[in-house]
């Protein structure tokens, strides 16, 4: 069933197997100095602005039936004002059957297709400028069409996302898994949310996002670098900016309805770091933004918890209990004699107040406990 509810899904403003849809992102802006570009009539900031809504009527009631033109639906910066220096924008292009957009160029931008079915998804981005046409890897002699095909999608929209599955899934087409993006600065995923699941506060440091939602119901959030953090409620049809660089999330409420969403970025490889302590930072430098000792970074860095998300309880690392814990994290800490409990209820969705309220849980250890 749940194969079936995806590809419905997927496909839900395909009305007739002749016609095809493409999405399209778009990116490619000298950088900014800012977050984000205010405009000139805009005295307030908060989630709506990051937000547009223009395609839901795409999704429901669907496309039109009386034209037989190609047709596209923008969100540019004309009409998404957020997106102005976010180098992304989105357009959904209408093919009746046996219609054409013509042949064109973009003079900034390389595109990335991705073809299932009737249904295209096409990203446009740029990245540094290379002085090539493409780059041909080091192992490759001849190049043809097969080099700027991409198939790895195929199976996921023919059979649908894995129902044994109750945490967040992407399936990603970057540089890694195709190597013609090279230079190319442009890139995609396809994001799974099983009920209740999330994609943990993380950041893209060398790519705007622009996520747009196909099926079910999202809760989004980023934070600026004021640590003003932006929520918003999406439905399927809605899209959503995060800028590059900026702390955000997504979680899907719904205790019963998966969600489904198509991200796209502007660099063949945005980099997204995973770990807080996992690294060969110095545990000095570590615990003082933390404002905790050496010996609590060290136990942190070590310790396991035993966690209760969802209804699927789990023993990880505590970094990764920081990353993924969100409502209903229990963590239970066993340092020498001393067994301390800790229960995250709401807001957890910020990485730093997640953070900070289980550093808070472990804190009366620092230099009472022989910390394992």
């Amino acid at each position: 069933m749940a194969s079936k509810s995806f590809t419905k899904t997927f496909f839900s403003l395909l009305l007739v197997s002749s016609f095809a849809i493409i999405q399209m992102a778009i990116a490619r802006d000298p950088d900014i100095i800012s977050d984000f570009i205010v405009p000139a009539n805009v005295t307030a900031i908060d989630a709506n602005f990051f937000t547009f809504t223009g395609m839901r009527t795409l999704v429901r009631p669907g496309l039109p039936t009386n034209t037989t033109t190609f047709t596209a639906w923008k969100a540019s910066m004309a009409e998404f004002p957020a997106l102005n220096g976010q180098s992304v924008s989105y357009d959904v292009l209408y093919f009746p059957a046996g219609s054409i957009n013509p042949p064109h160029t973009r003079t900034f931008f390389s595109l990335l297709l991705v073809s299932s079915f009737a249904v295209i998804q096409m990203a446009i981005a740029g990245d540094p400028y290379i002085i090539s046409d493409f780059i041909v890897p080091a192992n490759v002699t001849a190049i043809d069409a097969n080099f700027f095909t991409f198939t790895g999608m195929r199976t996921l929209v023919r059979s649908g996302p894995p129902t044994n599955t109750t945490t967040f899934t992407a399936w990603k087409a970057s540089m890694a898994e195709f190597p013609a993006l090279n230079g190319q600065s442009v890139s995609y995923d396809v994001l799974y949310f099983p009920a209740g699941s999330i994609n943990p506060p993380h950041t893209r440091v060398r790519a705007t996002g622009l996520i747009f939602l196909l099926q079910g119901t999202l809760q989004v959030g980023l934070i600026d670098t004021t640590n003003k953090l932006y929520t918003q409620t999406l439905q399927a049809g809605d899209m959503f900016v995060f800028p590059k660089g900026l702390v955000h999330y997504q979680y899907n409420p719904d205790a019963q309805t998966p969600a489904i969403a198509i991200a796209a970025f502007g660099s063949s490889n945005p980099g997204s770091p995973k770990t807080l302590f996992n690294t060969n930072i110095d545990d000095i430098f570590l615990a003082k933004p933390f404002k905790r000792n050496v010996a609590t970074i060290l136990a942190l860095k070590a310790v396991s918890v035993e966690l209760s998300i969802i209804k699927n309880p789990t023993v990880v690392r505590m970094e990764q209990a920081i990353l993924d814990g969100l409502q209903n994290l229990h963590a239970t800490y066993q340092g020498g004699r001393r067994r301390i409990q800790v229960t995250v209820r709401d807001r957890a969705d910020l990485l730093e107040e997640c953070a900070l309220s289980l550093f808070e849980s472990f804190s009366q250890t620092d230099n009472k406990t022989n910390m394992r």
